[in-house]
């Protein structure tokens, strides 16, 4: 997959499993700072192991084989 800042021009390919089932992605936090990904607001997630923290969204472009 590639990702991007919505209207930028820089990609970064990465594999990874997408989770149809997820309510939030998550990504390398080092695409997020080179990819100067725009910040959206701040939610508290729950993760795999059931613990809940405070994360920030960011706002990004997935491309999945081209599409």
């Amino acid at each position: 997959m590639r990702l991007g800042a919505p209207g930028g021009p820089q990609r970064a390919a990465l594999d990874g499993k997408i989770d149809t089932g997820a309510d939030l992605c998550g990504i390398p936090e080092r695409l997020v700072v080179e990819l100067d990904l725009p910040p959206i607001r701040s939610v508290r997630a729950i993760g795999f192991t059931g613990s809940a923290r405070d994360v920030v969204l960011y706002r990004v472009d997935v491309e999945v084989d081209g599409l």
